[in-house]
């Protein structure tokens, strides 16, 4: 029971909605909570506590800390953004995931060479195969930018990066792929 300006309220209860609010441990305590201080407020509001059913459970100051963590959980709940805090509490808990990340080593002014160079080949071999078949130019640098969109997309989708082009996330990779395959069956379609 709450005093506010001299009226005794009682004890306000989640509903469903802000009860998903609170993680599965917490609600579970809540409603545990919950259901022992109904089960002693009637009878305590009415003096007749010693005359229920397991009225040797009952006590006060039992009693008085359920109320007070049900009144601090609503408040809780209710004035603040619950959700948000406890989304931000759970990403301070979680294990940092290591990324693999790219090196860059200095040989003697040498860059290293990334599997994603060696792949490029493959798109200048289909160039050069498609200008000794056809005069046009525009074709030519189609056939190449699709040939390598596939070689990209590949990559993008078996290892994630091609640094190469210093793109080093999965989705800049398969985005710059549907790029190449596009701007190559543009510049083919092109007359």
């Amino acid at each position: 029971m709450k005093n506010f300006l001299g009226i005794n309220l009682e004890v306000t209860f989640l509903n469903k909605k802000q009860l998903k609010k609170l993680n599965r441990k917490e609600r579970q305590d809540y409603l545990e909570t919950q259901k022992r201080y109904i089960r002693f407020q009637e009878p305590l509001m009415t003096g007749m506590i010693k005359h229920i059913e397991n009225a040797h459970e009952f006590n006060k100051f039992q009693h008085k800390l359920d109320e007070d963590y049900l009144d601090d959980t609503y408040d809780k709940v209710i004035n603040t953004n619950y959700s948000k805090i406890k989304k931000k509490e759970k990403k301070v808990d979680k294990i940092p995931v290591v990324r693999e990340e790219r090196i860059v080593e200095k040989n003697n002014g040498m860059k290293k060479i990334y599997p994603s160079t060696i792949s490029l080949l493959y798109p200048i071999v289909a160039m050069i195969y498609i200008a000794t078949k056809t005069s046009e130019v525009s074709v030519t640098i189609g056939y190449g930018l699709s040939q390598l969109g596939y070689v990209m997309f590949f990559a993008g989708v078996y290892k994630g990066t091609f640094l190469v082009f210093n793109l080093d996330k999965r989705l800049q990779v398969l985005v710059v792929a549907v790029v190449c395959v596009g701007m190559g069956f543009i510049f083919i379609n092109a007359k």
